[in-house]
């Protein structure tokens, strides 16, 4: 099946092919893989190009050098062959060593001399996670499950909420133990869809209240999510996400650069007119502010729904704003076949 390569796609790998023939005479480069969103022809105007090379050199070295070309900003990342084959035997197999394995044996391979690519994929789709890792969201997916199917399950309103927990918990698992691996949030939606869970895609959607894919939902998620997050970093007296951004990452304010990142996730992937993942986006980056609120005062995470959280803050423009984001559904029954079924898709898994 031929694949219809997006412009800006298109322009980075031919850009990346540039790079990997200027490569070709240097007797220390063994292969040129070109990874991250082009691998998957998810680019947009504003995408890095990401390229790993690895080398025959002696040790365990890895460095990172970037440039900008064409006005696309490029980090080539260099690994010895010897750092790259402990990478895909699974020195290490939590999530970080999972995606590095994931990259490098699902990238495009433009140079290749040592025939490293069929033992690279082979590896990358056999790899398991550690299971200690998996064991621990299969406790935290049961004990979910509970609240979901509980005698006394709540209002309407708590039950969905319990939903999306089920739903983000299923996401992740079944994404982490497919080859894809879990990335970001911002390719939940697309990757539930190329790993082949429809069922999944189809729940997370009712969890998240994504009943359409028009602009102007997008936008009112975009807009609701960005006051409700920076509301609640006054709360906790975090900077606002504009100056976040403009910062940059900062060890200081680890977990909200990475919250005020996922929104701006959101914010481009509304610009590349991806409506229906920009809204979850925007919404799972708004739920994110909550177990950052309990770590900030020092509360017990246990199985605290957000709800609960909002009602202990007492801030009414808060609940407003949340309410905006996640109404509760009319005359919307439970969504059980769809639980049922992503669980039955775990279980195979």
């Amino acid at each position: 099946m031929n694949v219809v390569l997006r412009p800006s796609t298109r322009t980075r790998l031919t850009l990346a092919r540039k790079i990997s023939c200027s490569l070709e005479n240097d007797p220390r480069v063994l292969a040129v893989i070109a990874t991250g969103s082009l691998v998957r022809n998810r680019c947009s105007g504003t995408s890095d190009l990401d390229i790993t090379v690895i080398t025959a050199d002696q040790g365990n070295r890895r460095s990172v050098t970037s440039d900008i070309r064409q006005g696309i900003v490029i980090d080539i990342e260099w690994l010895t062959k010897r750092r790259a084959e402990s990478i895909m035997r699974g020195g290490r197999r939590d999530l970080k060593g999972l995606r590095e394995a994931s990259r490098l044996g699902l990238g495009i391979f433009l140079l290749d001399r040592d025939s490293l690519q069929t033992s690279f994929r082979v590896l990358a789709c056999t790899l398991l996670p550690e299971k200690q890792m998996v064991d621990q969201r299969v406790a935290a997916l049961e004990a979910i499950l509970k609240k979901c199917v509980s005698r006394r399950p709540g209002s309407p309103e708590i039950q969905w909420e319990w939903c999306r927990a089920l739903a983000d918990n299923l996401a992740f698992i079944l994404l982490m133990l497919h080859p894809f691996r879990y990335h970001k949030p911002k390719w939940v939606m697309a990757d539930l869809r190329d790993a082949g869970h429809q069922s999944l895609d189809r729940l997370v959607r009712k969890a998240y209240r994504i009943s359409s894919d028009s602009s102007n939902t997008s936008r009112r998620s975009l807009e609701v999510s960005r006051m409700f997050i920076e509301e609640m970093g006054r709360l906790m007296n975090l900077p606002e996400i504009e100056p976040m951004l403009n910062k940059g990452f900062t060890r200081k304010y680890a977990a909200w650069s990475y919250l005020c990142r996922t929104w701006e996730d959101a914010a481009s992937l509304f610009q590349d007119q991806a409506f229906i993942e920009a809204n979850f986006t925007a919404k799972f980056a708004a739920r994110m502010t909550f177990p950052l609120y309990l770590e900030k005062f020092g509360l017990p995470h246990r199985s605290t729904h957000p709800l609960a959280i909002l009602k202990a803050i007492g801030n009414d423009r808060l609940s407003t704003l949340y309410r905006r984001l996640f109404p509760i559904p009319v005359n919307r029954p439970f969504p059980g076949s769809q639980v049922r079924q992503a669980c039955v898709d775990l279980v195979r898994t």
